[in-house]
Order: C-alpha cells, then structure tokens, then sequence
C-alpha cells in the first residue's frame, strides 16, 4: 500500500478491481454494514472430497475519517465446514469485531 511494490496508479487499478470480485459473495471480509467502507477482496471457496467446505477470503478494508484514508488487512480462512456457506455467521462476527476496532481506534 505504501508504494514499495507497486505504482500509486497500478495500486488503485488493482484495489478496484478486488471491488468487484463476486461482490455477492463478500459476506466475510467485506462485512461491514453501514460503514461507508470499501472492501477490496479475493475469496476461495472451494468443497473437499469428502463433502466439506472451504471458505476464506482475504481484503483490504479501507475508510475515511476527515480527509485522511485509513486501511486495514483482514484475512479469514476455514477448513473442513460441514456445511456449505456455514461459516458465515462467524465470518461477519470476525469481520465487525474488527472493524469496531478500527473504528474505535481511528474515531
């Protein structure tokens, strides 16, 4: 983010482009409701052999307080779910948590 790997404009390009990865299934990280947040994200979703589920996702959450940009990394990563999407209520219980950290922290 702070310009050591990418370009200020192929940083913002690849930030918007994360904003519309399957933006129907950003319900981990990107669960933010009311925040006025922007999530940029990657998920994996996957089944296994033997009938459960794989499910993470990964964002850069980023908001403004004042006239200065905040962002955050969050990652949420989960194995053997018994059932498909089942991890979603925790997802989003992890995903508030930090972003009333955030918020708190940066009022």
């Amino acid at each position: 983010y702070d310009d050591s790997i990418l370009s200020p404009g192929w940083r913002e390009y690849l930030l918007s482009a994360m904003t519309k990865v399957k933006p129907g299934l950003n319900y981990l990280t990107a669960y933010v409701p009311g925040s006025g947040a922007v999530v940029s994200h990657k998920n994996g979703f996957a089944a296994t052999t033997d009938g459960k589920w794989i499910d993470n996702d990964i964002g850069i959450v980023r908001f403004q307080r004042g006239s200065r940009t905040y962002a955050y990394a969050i990652s949420f990563f989960s194995q053997w779910v018994p059932v498909k999407y089942g991890d979603i209520a925790l997802g989003q219980q992890v995903s508030v948590a930090t972003w009333d950290f955030f918020a708190r922290r940066y009022p």
